[in-house]
């Protein structure tokens, strides 16, 4: 049978380890590749580390590194290796529970350049304020999408979407899609967070 490549685009994969010495929980990964062969560059959107092993009362078994990041000579800022940070526990989002989330508009612009489309799923988290990004509030994914083929070349496209109300400053956004239906290729343009209640809005522009 063939054998799955790990680490193509979209893909998720998971491995299992063992540790001589107690390790949890877990407070640093540092995550790398030797650039070796064709196509070494690789974007990393999140790491999480899971330890069956605990019970439930031990308190959290998984720990998730958010990233974000290229790992690339000729991408993002040329490292090849990094350090990731524990980010804290997702908290739950797009929900409409008035008492504890507040109303966001989310407006995202594919690139006019040809074969920009996508029509695969598209899901973003959103990172709040805590100091450093790495210890700040993150979201659980968001589905982007509506009745309207959205994603389309040159197009606009504009979301409610509902974040608790103690995310903070907004410090990020990560944005992805799961490689799947038949064009799933996308290139994104820039997106924008409009936080209903005040007005504040907050501006991404992506340089890929």
């Amino acid at each position: 049978p063939e054998v799955r490549r790990r680490f193509a685009r979209g893909s998720v994969d998971r491995f299992e380890v063992c540790s001589p010495v107690p390790v949890w929980p877990v407070e640093m990964v540092c995550l790398g590749h030797d650039n070796a062969r064709l196509g070494a560059g690789w974007f990393v959107d999140k790491v999480v580390v899971r330890c069956d092993s605990l019970s439930s009362e031990s308190g959290e078994r998984e720990i998730v590194f958010v990233c974000g990041r290229w790992f690339s000579l000729d991408m993002d800022d040329g490292r090849t290796e990094r350090e990731l940070h524990p980010t804290a526990s997702p908290l739950a989002s797009d929900s409409s529970d008035g008492d504890s989330c507040e109303e966001w508009e989310v407006t995202v612009w594919t690139s006019d350049i040809r074969g920009a489309g996508t029509d695969a799923e598209v899901t973003m988290q959103v990172c709040g304020a805590g100091g450093r990004v790495s210890d700040g509030r993150v979201s659980e994914p968001i589905v982007l999408g509506n009745e309207i083929d959205n994603f389309e070349q040159g197009e606009v496209d504009t979301f409610t979407i509902h974040l608790p109300k103690d995310i903070g400053e907004i410090q990020s956004v990560c944005v992805g899609h799961d490689n799947t239906r038949p064009f799933p290729d996308w290139h994104l343009d820039k997106l924008q967070l409009l936080h209903k209640p005040s007005g504040t809005r907050y501006g991404f522009h992506y340089r890929g």
